[in-house]
């Protein structure tokens, strides 16, 4: 699909059909839920930084409704995150949603590799960059 260049959000959209696969068992001993594009902090909209902004993570496995349970959020791009999207990310960290996880991820298009960020409640990351992906036969 990324050789393919269709959209960001069909990627990610398949993405999130594979994690849902292969978390499926914390997900069920969790109740959780995958949701791509998932705009809602119960029943007001999700919002970060200082001047309360608006946003929806690409992906997040999460209890719907509730702040108790929020798994990973991840901010997917085709080109490089942006300033905003690492501090969404950031924002997730902390309170009130305090994710677990916080992953960035760079679809490496035309380029044959991923990038990943993993954000901590202070701004600092982990990078990994994974390369030389396989196509798929």
């Amino acid at each position: 699909m990324i050789k393919r260049e269709v959209h960001e959000e069909c990627i990610n959209h398949r993405f999130a059909i594979y994690l849902e696969n292969e978390f499926k068992y914390i997900i069920k001993n969790r109740n959780l839920s995958v949701d791509v594009e998932y705009n809602k902090n119960g029943k007001s909209p999700k919002i970060y930084g200082s001047e309360d902004k608006k946003f929806r993570p690409d992906i997040i496995i999460h209890e719907r409704n509730s702040n108790r349970n929020n798994y990973i959020v991840i901010e997917a791009k085709k080109s490089k995150l942006s300033k905003s999207d690492k501090e969404k990310l950031i924002n997730c960290k902390n309170k009130p949603y305090n994710y677990d996880i916080a992953l960035g991820l760079e679809y490496g298009v035309r380029k044959n590799y991923f990038t990943l960020y993993f954000y901590d409640k202070d701004g600092n990351y982990e990078k990994i960059k994974i390369s030389n992906i396989k196509k798929k036969e």
